[in-house]
């Protein structure tokens, strides 16, 4: 009688130690330029050759490597002799630009099994100073002066829907039209919520644009110590914009708060 033996795919699992916790999402943080260093196993109980390599979703990818069995030649077919495979591969990479990225590690084995994993990977401006609604409402206008390009402006968007619980699950800024309305809002001639939403996205775009770390600590009562990171500051904000029960005290102390945060380098 014949027997059918089928190959077994590989598998592939990128080592996610030093990424952060986004809304429960493993997620790497570095400024434009800056290399992150990338960890991942392979593992295959056949004893085959792998082949992987990185797609790092900006239009570039790494060089694929070939592991072999035997460092010396190709793996045969059959393969002499059972050896499974496991074993780690390292990479490096730096994104030019501030945006979200999907990296993906592959992996195929010479039977023609394959696996991938992937991670998010999230890339801000170089550090630069924080920016009041104003400035931001007038990038978004798209009139005049405008410091970025419209590919950089959507990315900022990406990120802070990324980030945020508000943006666009609340309040739509998924296009640069919209993002402008939501930081107009007719200054602070909004409602509560609206003025709340005007320096949510501020701070989101600035955090973006590198004008504030994501775990920089800030000084948020106003009594000269640092007492509160940026991201539970975003936390709490967004927390009270999201509460139904919300007081008008409670709305009016996060828009202040933030609109200090991000007027803190105007000169």
């Amino acid at each position: 009688f014949d027997v059918t033996v089928a190959n077994v795919d590989p598998t592939a699992t990128i080592d996610e130690t030093g990424a952060v916790l986004v809304n429960g999402v493993p997620t790497f943080f570095a400024d434009e330029g800056v290399p992150i260093d990338f960890s991942a196993r392979v593992q295959d109980p056949g004893s085959d050759d792998e082949t992987w390599y990185w797609d790092w979703d900006d239009g570039s990818s790494s060089t694929a490597v070939k592991n072999r069995v035997d460092p010396t030649q190709d793996d045969p077919l059959p393969s002499p002799n059972v050896n499974p495979r496991d074993f780690t591969t390292a990479a490096s990479h730096a994104w030019a630009g501030a945006c979200m990225y999907d990296a993906v590690f592959n992996v195929t084995d010479d039977d023609g099994g394959s696996d991938s994993d992937t991670v998010k990977v999230l890339i801000t401006g170089p550090p630069s100073l924080s920016r009041d609604a104003g400035y931001w409402q007038h990038q978004y206008r798209g009139n005049g002066k405008i410091d970025f390009t419209t590919a950089r402006l959507e990315c900022y968007l990406e990120i802070a829907a990324f980030l945020s619980n508000v943006f666009n699950e609340v309040r739509d800024a998924s296009t640069i039209q919209k993002a402008h309305d939501d930081i107009f809002v007719a200054g602070l001639r909004g409602t509560l919520s609206e003025q709340l939403d005007r320096q949510l996205l501020t701070s989101w775009l600035n955090f973006a644009n590198g004008g504030v770390e994501y775990t920089e600590m800030l000084d948020t009562d106003r009594n000269g110590s640092l007492d509160t990171a940026f991201v539970d500051a975003m936390a709490t904000a967004e927390a009270v914009r999201l509460d139904a029960g919300a007081t008008r005290e409670q709305l009016e102390a996060q828009r202040d708060i933030l609109g200090r945060i991000n007027s803190r380098d105007r000169v």
